[in-house]
């Protein structure tokens, strides 16, 4: 029990964790006009905790719903959900608005509330076994101290790697993020028959197995899978694609307002 409730934490959890890393790394800065308080963070947080909680205490009726495919279509949904508010972000990253910071608000909650779900369902379940309770409550704690380490580490990680460029550094590593999340979508529409089996590309499961510590941070972290399908990789490749339109857009824009500007000025 104590080796599967730190695997849940790696799993469920340390999403969460990570996300909160990469967007605090991107509004710490003094010159930032609207920042990612600690507040705020906690009210989301907090939010996010309550939703996930009422949700998991009806999964059985929301898995009921939809000749039994629910719970599946529910994660789908907010799955999608989080990869939109994270192409919004994309849209106007560049500028300091308050609306960025609600936005950034809206995507801790929905990762916690998709995460959440699964994680509460599956540790009231380790509850429920007799004598596992000290093993969990350790798993507990341990769980929390690796989570809260990968987010300290992530988070300086950032300063140290892009001096004056955070916020473009926490972008891309968020970008790797939100394709591994939204890769989560192939998986659940296999679960309830509405996307066929397909064979595997590759596989690299004797590298990094799904099953161990490090395939667990990387699946939480990226969506890593050891043997992809060809529907998971161009599902990924196209969620990391599609940001890079959205930003180059964005990059075009200006130049234009300037040369419409310049026209008016000799007109």
């Amino acid at each position: 029990m104590l080796s599967n409730t730190v695997f849940l934490f790696l799993k469920d959890a340390l999403p969460v964790f990570l996300l909160c890393s990469l967007l605090l790394s991107m509004t710490r800065y003094s010159q930032i006009k609207y920042p990612l308080s600690t507040i705020r963070l906690f009210v989301t947080i907090t939010f996010g905790v309550i939703v996930a909680a009422i949700l998991s205490a009806f999964t059985q009726q929301i898995s009921a719903l939809i000749d039994g495919r629910g719970y599946e279509l529910l994660s789908i949904l907010l799955l999608f959900m989080s990869y939109l508010l994270f192409l919004i972000l994309t849209k106007y990253l560049n500028q300091d608005l308050k609306f960025n910071l609600n936005i950034m608000q809206y995507l801790i909650a929905l990762i916690l509330v998709s995460n959440g779900i699964d994680f509460l369902v599956y540790l009231q379940g380790y509850w429920l076994i007799t004598g596992a309770t000290q093993a969990i409550a350790i798993g507990i704690v341990i769980g929390l101290g690796i989570c809260s380490s990968l987010a300290i580490i992530l988070f300086f990680l950032v300063d140290l790697l892009a001096v004056n460029k955070q916020r473009t550094m926490a972008w891309t590593i968020m970008l790797f993020f939100s394709a591994g999340q939204l890769l989560q979508v192939s998986q659940l529409l296999n679960q309830i028959d509405l996307l066929a089996n397909s064979p595997a590309v590759f596989s690299i499961n004797t590298v990094i197995a799904d099953d161990s510590a490090l395939g667990y941070f990387l699946n939480s972290f990226i969506g890593y899978t050891s043997s992809p399908t060809f529907i998971e990789l161009s599902i990924f490749i196209g969620a990391l694609i599609l940001p890079f339109i959205i930003n180059r857009h964005n990059t075009k824009r200006p130049s234009n307002l300037v040369q419409a500007n310049s026209v008016k000025e000799s007109l």
